[in-house]
């Protein structure tokens, strides 16, 4: 299993992405991230989906909204703030999606189309086979690619 991840901010953390003033001004120790490649830079206008605003935090614990094999830093708030959130979930993917790994993380490609082909003999394709069409936003080129099963996560 190779999954493909397409993410349309600079970063990972979707909705949990920080507007650029946001990012600008760590709150804690743990908000540092150490990894260029999934830095804290993000669009001028921040993540197309985020709503968050400085100093909203969670509705949930940190004990009750975590990776069940990625423990919360031990000064994390018990209701993680944005900021607190977004470098947590920079924390999993640096510890678990490497850029060696077996993932492919696409940032800044907006997916616009997700189609089930038909799998026949002519074609060599089983039935769950999916054609998804993104757009990259820094070239404005568009791409398409068959998977073999597609999983919609969107925050």
């Amino acid at each position: 299993l190779r999954p493909t991840i397409f993410e349309t901010a600079k970063t990972v953390g979707g909705a949990w992405t920080p507007s650029p003033s946001i990012l600008t001004t760590p709150t804690t120790p743990s908000s540092q991230s150490s990894s260029p490649s999934r830095g804290r830079s993000c669009s001028a206008d921040g993540h197309p989906a985020s709503k968050m605003w400085n100093g909203m935090s969670t509705n949930l614990s940190k004990y009750t909204c975590r990776f069940s094999d990625w423990p919360w830093p031990d000064d994390a708030s018990t209701f993680p703030s944005v900021e607190e959130m977004h470098d947590y979930l920079e924390s999993y993917a640096d510890a678990f999606l490497p850029e060696s790994s077996s993932c492919n993380v696409q940032l800044e490609c907006k997916v616009f189309n997700v189609e089930q082909l038909e799998g026949s003999s002519q074609t060599g394709l089983d039935a769950n086979h999916y054609k998804v069409e993104w757009t990259d936003l820094n070239t404005q080129t568009t791409h398409s690619r068959d998977f073999g099963g597609v999983v919609v996560a969107t925050g």
